[in-house]
Order: C-alpha cells, then structure tokens, then sequence
C-alpha cells in the first residue's frame, strides 16, 4: 500500500466523528457515543492493517491483508446501519454509511487486480486504491462536519 493511502486512512478514521449534541429523534448523546465507539474500533484495526501492506510484501500477502481491511470495512457498515440517527442527521447518517461502503468497493477492485499477479496490474491498483481512498476520506470528513454543525 503506497504512503500516501496510509495517512489518508489514517485522517478519515481516527478524526472521524467528534460530535456534539442537541437535535431530535434517537437520543443525540446515545448516537455520538455509538458512532464514535465503531469509528475507533474500525481505526484501530485499520491502523493495524496497515502496517501488513509494505512495498516488499508480496501480492497474495496484500490481497489477504486487503480482505481483511474489507471485512474491517463491513463490519463497521453492519455496526453504523444499526445505530439510529437523531432526525436531524438521519439522511447524513445515511451518507456516512455509502461513504464507507465506498472503501469495501475500492478494496474489492484492487483485490481482483492484484489477483492478475502482474507487477504492472499491482501498481496501478495501488495507485487505484490511494486515489480512491483518499477520495472517499474527502467525502467523510464532509459528511462529518455537516452532522457535527447539525447537532450543534
């Protein structure tokens, strides 16, 4: 996994929900502290991963390390899908959720082009993945500030 893609991971996950409280609904301090507990978990096992992926790893070590980042990524979408939303945020919510869904797809397609065993198809999925990732922690850290502004 290139540099880069390790501080993007990094920044979308471990600052990912620092929320206030005060909108309607499910009970706003309730929510905060369930996102945050799936976040964190979902940072730390990511942080771990990270270090498995190195550019002298082979590509079956990084596509095991990679399914394990997607079952990371699934487990955290199971986790959000069944934490209820304040109704200020529940569309915002929703977003979250699709966002990071969005790692699981870019996992999955950097899976399938390491399975080519091309030093070429490698390279490019790392550089797929990286954009995607950093992309994707964009789109986040978006969603993040506008729940946030939302339950202030």
């Amino acid at each position: 996994m290139s540099q880069a893609l390790r501080p993007a991971l990094v920044v979308a996950l471990l600052g990912a929900l620092v929320f206030a409280t005060g909108c309607g609904g499910a009970d706003p301090a309730q929510y905060v502290k369930e996102v945050n507990k799936a976040q964190l978990s979902f940072a730390k096992t990511f942080k771990g991963l990270q270090a498995d992926i190195t550019p002298e790893s082979s590509a079956a070590a990084d596509r095991a390390t990679l399914g394990r980042f997607q079952a990371a990524t699934n487990k955290v979408v199971r986790q959000l899908r069944a934490i209820e939303a304040p109704d200020d945020v529940s569309g915002l919510h929703e977003d979250l959720i699709k966002e990071i869904s969005q790692y699981g797809a870019a996992i999955d397609r950097a899976k399938q082009r390491y399975a080519s065993n091309s030093p070429k198809e490698v390279l490019a999925a790392r550089d797929e993945l990286t954009a995607s990732v950093g992309k994707t922690a964009t789109e986040i850290n978006t969603t993040i500030e506008d729940i946030n502004k939302k339950l202030h």
